[in-house]
């Protein structure tokens, strides 16, 4: 299987909660699962560190998603470009966001809700991007890391 995996916040001496959690998560898999290709897409140059296995292979595709209009462009555009050239069965994106218009299946991993009951917590641009790109009506399932948050989850849709 090939799996794409969403690895713009592992940034080398700036992880924070996102990137620290997406390290965490993706070694696990990607080591105890040697069988599997993982395509580690990165939207800036990256430490070699992150490569910490065989069956990983990095692409670097711009731009740099810092930005509500610069994720769409990375999601929709690039992200989807690399989806269909490396022909990735799943996409996994560890800080939630997804490419809408893909046609693979994905999985959007949020740890929280923060910008829903906080939204003067983040920044008013990024706070639309994040609530209008986290709830896509044709997603089949939804799930939560605990059960608290995947019952709002639910409740949202």
């Amino acid at each position: 299987m090939r799996i794409a995996v969403n690895t713009r916040l592992l940034l080398k001496d700036r992880l924070e909660g996102i990137g620290r959690f997406t390290l965490e998560l993706i070694s696990r898999i990607a080591i105890s699962h040697p069988e599997h290709d993982f395509i580690f897409i990165f939207d800036r140059k990256f430490d070699e560190k992150f490569i910490f296995s065989k069956n990983i292979h990095a692409v670097v595709v711009g731009p740099q998603a810092r930005h509500p209009i610069l994720f769409i462009v990375w999601f929709e555009i690039s992200v989807r470009y690399i989806l269909k050239k490396y022909k990735a069965d799943i996409f996994i994106s560890p800080d939630g966001f997804l490419s809408l218009s893909s046609k693979i299946t994905a999985i959007a991993v949020m740890h929280d809700l923060n910008f829903e009951h906080n939204p003067e917590a983040v920044k008013s641009a990024q706070s639309l991007g994040i609530t209008s790109y986290h709830y896509n009506s044709d997603m089949k399932d939804l799930k939560a890391l605990k059960s608290f948050l995947d019952k709002e989850l639910s409740d949202k849709r």
